[in-house]
């Protein structure tokens, strides 16, 4: 019998094999909390599916049939669904800082790259000038070992 942690992993490589449902998609389709809402309402014990309990609780966007079939799954199936949800959650949020990181190093390169037509500096000259500016930050520990406290 497999474990706990077996039937999530296998759950999770079936929503990307199976249903395409990558980080990439969650990324882009799953902004609003639509993960970790459809995991909560996967763990509910004793789910009593109504049409109006099918309705007030899919996540928007989310497929009406989907979702009904994954609400009458059995308490154990949902369970390993939620936590493969959660992952896909964890998943989308490591992409999205992944992609602010990226931002943020273009909007540098970007200003890098407008001050160097402005001024007639290379880019590589800009770039040695703001290394030379930047000093390591120290931490509380190594303060303590210099004897600065």
């Amino acid at each position: 019998m497999k474990t706990g942690t077996e039937l999530i992993m296998n759950e999770r490589a079936h929503q990307i094999v199976n249903h395409g449902r990558t980080a990439r998609h969650d990324f882009l389709n799953n902004k609003h909390g639509e993960l970790i809402h459809a995991a909560r309402e996967m763990s509910i014990p004793n789910l009593v599916i109504t049409p109006e309990y099918l309705v007030a609780s899919r996540p928007k966007e989310w497929s009406a049939s989907m979702w009904e079939k994954m609400c009458g799954k059995p308490y154990i199936e949902r369970l390993v669904i939620a936590g493969a949800l959660i992952a896909a959650e964890i998943d989308r949020l490591i992409m999205q800082k992944d992609e602010e990181f990226e931002n943020i190093l273009n909007e540098i390169f970007d200003a890098i790259e407008k001050v160097s037509s402005e001024s007639n500096i290379s880019s590589a000259t800009i770039i040695k000038l703001l290394e030379k500016r930047s000093k390591p930050i120290k931490n509380d520990e190594e303060d303590d070992q210099d004897g600065n406290n």
